[in-house]
């Protein structure tokens, strides 16, 4: 979710700055992927890992001691060390994950998706709306490129945003269709987004179906 954040901002390449920022909330997301798959193998395989606490966790009761020892507890220090052996167990992960593991796949799948809807769209967006928007105007994406002289009539106010306009479509019949459908209803970017949205939703749950959400 941080990561989602701190790329909302920045999704507008042109901008001076904006590409170092992107590429640190990405790098944001994938620590979170990387955790979230650890602590999943950790779960998933406790003989290989025995009952016993991470690392951390481990570190965390020396320095409780130390902190015993030399008399310098605070209440601060007893809840962040002594929280560290409980809450990073084996055992508490694996009942923290069956518990309410559809509900935080759906939440955090959800909400992710929502945080990036008002982030700049990539260039590619715009070559959508325009094979959506010929299309219904009865021209062929395939037969002619944006910048195709039969086509300036039809120029856009967003039509010079519109990537390789010397290159005709590439994308598949199936996708050519729902941009086509998409600018039927309106030649809006965030109609696009959304449809693309339901689109990741379903592939996750044919995906979660297949696997489930260990």
């Amino acid at each position: 979710m941080l990561g989602c954040i701190l790329i909302v901002p920045h999704g507008d390449f042109r901008e001076v700055g904006a590409v170092p920022r992107f590429w640190l909330g990405i790098s944001v997301i994938s620590l979170g992927f990387m955790l979230s798959w650890g602590l999943s193998v950790y779960t998933r395989y406790p003989a290989e890992v025995g009952n016993r606490k991470l690392g951390i966790s481990q570190q965390a009761k020396r320095i409780n001691n130390r902190i015993n020892n030399n008399s310098i507890k605070t209440i601060l220090w007893q809840g962040v060390y002594k929280g560290f052996p409980k809450s990073l167990s084996i055992k508490y992960f694996r009942k923290l994950k069956t518990q309410h593991s559809g509900l935080n796949f759906w939440s955090t799948t959800i909400l992710s998706r929502l945080l990036l809807l008002p982030m700049y769209p990539g260039d590619d967006v715009w070559r959508y709306l325009w094979e959506g928007y010929i299309q219904t105007l009865g021209f062929s994406p395939y037969h002619l490129p944006p910048n195709a002289a039969e086509l300036i009539p039809y120029h856009t106010e967003w039509w010079s945003l519109i990537n390789h306009p010397t290159v005709s479509a590439i994308y598949p019949p199936v996708a050519q269709l729902g941009f086509r459908l998409l600018a039927l209803i309106d030649l809006k970017v965030w109609l696009f987004k959304i449809a693309f949205i339901l689109a990741d939703l379903l592939i996750c749950w044919l995906l979660s179906r297949r696997f489930g959400y260990q």
